[in-house]
């Protein structure tokens, strides 16, 4: 199995817009059928080192992450990520 975490550091940080992108990504777990597992949390310290929200997928294997990252659905969110986002950081490892 492949574990796919990214975290997320908002432009413009208000409850509008975590929940909107939470909103977007958990929609991605019915709408590509890759996806073994979604879970999306919103930082609830808001501590300096703190990120603002994080994503953990995971896939069968490493082809069907690829083809997660490529799918069309998932390229609409990444399109709306690139524009309200100014860090994004993510980790991708096999257990």
């Amino acid at each position: 199995m492949i574990k796919h975490i990214v975290m997320f550091k908002l432009k413009i940080k208000t409850e509008e817009n975590l929940n909107l992108l939470k909103d977007k990504l958990e929609a991605l777990k019915d709408k590509i059928d890759l996806v073994q597992y979604l879970e999306v949390g919103i930082d609830i310290l808001g501590k300096e080192r703190s990120m603002d929200l994080v994503l953990t997928t995971h896939f069968k294997s490493v082809e069907d992450l690829i083809l997660y990252a490529n799918h069309e659905e998932h390229l609409k969110v990444l399109e709306w990520i690139g524009e309200n986002t100014s860090l994004i950081k993510a980790v991708d490892f096999e257990v």
